[in-house]
């Protein structure tokens, strides 16, 4: 099994373990849902089996982050694993004819309070892993590896380190000058020393963008909004869906599609058969919608802020 990009915390074995079953489930609940299309009845069974599995281990999942090693790779697995459970309780209702999805409505009740549970164990954890760094003279990315960093002198600008991936990103002077005089007026800005801020103030006001709501841990928040918002227009008409309802939903074109047991008939909601795979590698590498690392939260447009 993948171990993770290179430096980037996999967190403790338990918790790997966790992500690695879960991974382990999913597969198998989309492959029991392939080859029972046509056994209703069986494919209800498997459903309620495999569900349970993916609940606990969701459980498991949380208290490891909870109890310390809330990394953001464990976080994205998490999050992508209850919009799953989500899909699937969905989809037995569906399967049950039920003319909403109540339990998935429920759970993802749960998953939202469990988020607000988890985020603060992230933020501790994340101010572990960003360090800030005043350059004098020169940008650190532009040091010769040899040299000694300049203590003295007029600073340059920011270094910004994320222990966790092993990136750095540095963010020239000139750069947060223009950013404060976009936000603020001359006076102000005239007034204004940079070099007065401590690194650990940087530092500070990174994480502040990062965990507010324009920041990425906001998109996460977003995430589970609109899969309420699917939900909401799910809708189950017995009378309009015949006793073939499931092979009539799923054979489109010649191809089967899993979610429109799921999630209705749009276009943008359909997974074919092919794409199952994709679909999968999608939800458990982490949805690449779910930004958290420090490249892709480009701290130049938020370190400049602080006050």
């Amino acid at each position: 099994r993948p171990s993770g990009e290179k430096g980037r915390s996999a967190g403790s074995s338990s918790c790997q373990q966790r992500i690695w079953e879960l991974e382990e489930v999913m597969e198998e609940y989309l492959k029991r849902c392939r080859i029972n299309l046509s056994d209703k009845s069986r494919l209800i069974q498997d459903s309620f089996r495999l569900e349970n599995q993916f609940s606990l281990l969701l459980t498991q999942l949380k208290a490891c982050l909870l109890g310390g090693d809330c990394d953001s790779r464990s976080l994205r697995h998490w999050a992508c694993g209850a919009a799953f459970h989500t899909q699937m309780l969905a989809h037995l209702s569906r399967l049950e004819e039920k003319a909403e999805p109540f339990s998935a409505r429920a759970a993802l009740d749960q998953y939202k309070q469990d988020l607000k549970q988890i985020i603060p164990a992230y933020r501790n954890y994340r101010s572990n892993t960003v360090v800030v760094v005043k350059c004098r003279g020169v940008l650190l990315a532009n040091l010769d590896p040899c040299r000694e960093v300049p203590e003295d002198g007029t600073m340059t600008g920011l270094t910004v380190m994320d222990r966790e991936t092993g990136k750095s990103v540095s963010i020239p002077l000139s750069t947060m000058e223009a950013d404060i005089r976009r936000r603020c007026n001359d006076s102000d800005h005239n007034a204004l020393n940079l070099d007065l801020i401590t690194s650990d103030q940087y530092a500070q006001a990174y994480l502040d963008h990062l965990f507010s709501s324009k920041g990425p841990l906001a998109e996460l928040e977003n995430y589970f909004t609109q899969i309420d918002e699917r939900l909401g227009m799910q809708r189950y008409d017995k009378q309009s869906k015949s006793k073939n309802a499931i092979r009539e939903m799923t054979e489109q074109r010649g191809e089967v599609h899993l979610s429109d047991m799921v999630e209705g008939n749009t276009e943008q909601q359909k997974i074919g058969a092919k794409e199952i795979g994709e679909w999968t590698t999608e939800h458990t590498d982490g949805a690449a919608s779910l930004k958290l690392s420090i490249v892709e939260t480009q701290p130049e447009e938020s370190l400049s802020q602080a006050d």
